[in-house]
């Protein structure tokens, strides 16, 4: 898992246009932020039906991903001792998964419906 890449947080949910880049949408920027120079990581693209609240909520998702990612990482290690019990390993198994599609691979089909009857 040390060899993961991607570009490191803190990331920032801004309103597109506010920072000069492309013009006033409506959509949402997700920008790195903590360095001098400011990278677009990703944008929202939602369409006419779309609520612009919906949009807002999803780029704050995005933007959270580094600290969310930090997060499940140490989960991860620190939960390690207890896989075994059969009431906590449906959790690490989504845990797991989660992190798995964070770094691009493509665990068993894990599901939150699965995990909870588990």
């Amino acid at each position: 898992m040390g060899d993961f890449k991607a570009t490191p947080g803190p990331w920032e949910a801004v309103p597109a246009g506010a920072d000069g880049y492309c013009g006033d949408t409506g959509r949402y920027h997700i920008e790195e932020r903590g360095t001098d120079a400011q990278w677009v990581i990703a944008a929202t693209v939602g369409n006419v039906n779309a609520l612009k609240a919906d949009e807002w909520a999803n780029a704050q998702l995005i933007a959270s991903a580094p600290d969310l990612l930090a997060a499940c990482r140490w989960a991860e290690s620190a939960l390690a001792p207890f896989s075994k019990d059969p009431q906590k390993k449906s959790g690490m198994a989504l845990l797991r998964a989660a992190l798995a599609k964070a770094r691009g691979e493509h665990p068993q089909a894990t599901d939150s419906k699965e995990a909870d009857r588990g």
